[in-house]
């Protein structure tokens, strides 16, 4: 069944856009779209591309990422966190097909510390994203009858900016020489984009049921010590300094522990392993 389907993958160029298409089965017809074909807010050129290639599933990546960026347009981000989102998984389903949903997360509230957050747990978003996010959970889930809702957490892997990861940008400042100041408060699960899209293609690939999934690596650390195990795999020579949150000064509020675990799927492997192969990646340019 799963042979000859068409794969439609918004934000193809992305961080995770790009995984996907790079670990897509080879038995599939993949329909790539990025802003140079059409920004998903042109709503007349989306319903044009869905009604004309009726993809049988819809993998959107797209979406509006920066954390503080959100804050300060808060209806832009919903917008297109949540209401395109809603719209193209209604139309597809119109069609015959239907979406998969990229999440995060951000959708909790850090309250579960010391243990993993799973797909039965309760969201309470704390800032604008988060709660994009899990209101184009709650929307899709709602109004369609098939969908999967992928989330995953502080993304890192292959992309096509200088800076387009927390990974890059403590080595880029490093090799600058620069004291790089990272919070020792905040747990999460780092998140190879190459593991997300292998996970994200079983669950496609197998037929599972509708539902949330966590897409993850294993294992829990601070963005501190992440980034000291950045620059000691890379061999790199860097100054890391732990601060609190509060010393960041941001307004915004994060999620100070969202490890997240999965009672569906067995998770790649630990997030050291995945960032060597990053680093090496990275080395071999």
């Amino acid at each position: 069944m799963f042979t000859g389907m068409k794969i439609a993958i918004t934000g193809a160029n992305g961080q995770l856009g790009s995984a996907l298409l790079r670990n897509a089965p080879g038995n599939v017809s993949l329909l790539p779209v990025t802003r140079k074909d059409f920004d998903i807010r042109d709503l007349k050129a989306l319903q044009g591309f869905i009604a004309e290639e009726r993809p049988d599933i819809l993998i959107n990546t797209a979406a509006f990422h920066n954390t503080v960026e959100c804050e300060e347009n808060r209806d832009l981000c919903i917008l297109i966190n949540s209401f395109i989102p809603l719209f193209m998984a209604i139309l597809t389903e119109k069609y015959g097909g239907f979406v998969a949903f990229i999440s995060t997360d951000y959708v909790f509230d850090g309250e579960k510390k010391g243990e993993l957050y799973y797909e039965d747990d309760n969201p309470n978003p704390l800032n604008v994203y988060g709660y994009s996010k899990f209101l184009g959970e709650s929307l899709i889930s709602e109004k369609v009858k098939k969908f999967y809702i992928f989330r995953t957490s502080s993304l890192f892997g292959r992309t096509i900016r200088k800076d387009g990861n927390f990974v890059l940008k403590i080595l880029n400042k490093a090799k600058k020489g620069e004291t790089i100041r990272v919070v020792n408060d905040i747990y999460m699960t780092p998140t190879y984009s190459e593991d997300a899209a292998r996970m994200m293609w079983e669950v496609i690939e197998n037929g599972y049921s509708s539902g949330i999934y966590h897409v993850s690596n294993t294992g829990v650390v601070s963005w501190y010590e992440f980034s000291k195990k950045i620059l000691e795999i890379s061999g790199i020579s860097g100054e890391v300094r732990p601060i609190s949150h509060e010393e960041l000064g941001e307004k915004i509020k994060r999620p100070l522990w969202s490890p997240l675990g999965s009672r569906k799927l067995r998770p790649e492997r630990f997030w050291g392993e995945a960032l060597k192969e990053y680093l090496e990646v990275l080395k071999d340019g």
